[in-house]
């Protein structure tokens, strides 16, 4: 072998390592800022969430007038089951025409509220004593 051509092989192969490493540099950074924007979500089977829906496939849901003021999410619906890694299989109403299995990116989990809702209204008897005037004072 010619010593110029086992050189120029040599700082070759070196310029190829260095631009490996750089674009794996790239790479690494592209994603981690990606992955800022991402979520977990994993679902179990009787889990309530919501579905997220084009304008044009929420005809087949709810129609409304105006398609720029229809709700970007549907639901409360019930998942059947995981289809995969990242699909799952919905309880959808047969009226509905669309697809059963969606991908874990078109759902939201539904978080019902915890409002506790008495039946009975609280006592106001004991800050209205008409007898006297001077007691409303400690109720407010």
């Amino acid at each position: 072998m010619v010593p110029d051509l086992a050189v120029w092989l040599k700082e070759r192969s070196l310029l190829t390592a260095l631009i490996q490493q750089q674009l794996v540099r790239a790479q690494t950074r592209m994603k981690s800022q990606a992955d800022k924007g991402r979520s977990e979500r994993q679902f179990k089977e009787g889990d309530m969430v919501y579905l997220k829906l084009q304008p044009h496939v929420q005809t087949s849901v709810a129609t409304r007038s105006c398609q720029k003021l229809a709700f970007k999410f549907y639901g409360t619906i019930k998942v059947l089951k995981k289809v995969g890694l990242v699909a799952y299989k919905l309880e959808l109403p047969a009226s509905v025409h669309i697809h059963l299995v969606v991908h874990v990116s078109q759902l939201k989990q539904h978080v019902p509220t915890q409002a506790i809702v008495g039946p009975d209204l609280p006592s106001t008897e004991s800050c209205y004593d008409h007898s006297d005037y001077t007691s409303l004072g400690s109720c407010f």
